[in-house]
């Protein structure tokens, strides 16, 4: 090969690679993966919050109220829509044992937004809550929420403010 070939050959590599650089983590973010825009500790913390958020769905859809309470820090503040502030883990058990006993509601939730940083990670979202109430009369409420995290010694996510609310732009659409 000459000098010529090898400048043509060794060009068409570089500007192959170029566009794969750009266009790559591009194609990546639109898909939902991460990019190199964020760092190895930065995507884990995103997956703990993450996990941490759908071990509370499981725990509260299967009516494990050992499970859900293992999941609240003992400094929460936890506001429900229409209810006082609970800012106990005697609270939120107090709270939550009556719909787990019973166990005749689930809840589904879509992520609006994540963010963490450090020691804390805050995820969005939209929530709906089916089920069925004590007189048999069908429940289905929709709203969103707001759940800050806090990484504990042992690595582990637990929530410190649970807050959330009906709100009109949360609605059966969202879940179908």
């Amino acid at each position: 090969m000459n000098n010529k070939s090898t400048y043509r050959s060794n060009f068409f590599v570089g500007v192959l690679g170029l566009v794969m650089l750009i266009c790559v983590p591009t194609q990546l973010a639109a898909q939902g993966h991460p990019t190199s825009d964020k760092s190895a500790q930065q995507i884990r913390d995103e997956g703990g919050v993450r996990a941490a958020m759908q071990a509370w769905l499981a725990a509260y859809n299967a009516g494990d109220i050992e499970a859900l309470i293992a999941l609240y820090d003992e400094d929460i503040f936890y506001a429900n829509n229409g209810s006082t502030a609970i800012r106990d883990i005697t609270g939120i058990q107090k709270g939550f044992g009556p719909a787990l006993t019973s166990h005749n509601t689930n809840v589904d939730f879509r992520e609006e937004q994540l963010i963490v940083g450090g020691e804390h990670g805050y995820i969005i979202g939209l929530y709906q809550i089916t089920g069925t109430e004590p007189e048999n009369k069908n429940l289905e409420v929709y709203g969103r929420v707001m759940l800050v995290f806090r990484k504990d010694d042992e690595g582990a996510w637990k929530l410190i403010v649970d807050f959330d609310n009906t709100t009109p732009d949360a609605t059966a659409s969202v879940f179908q």
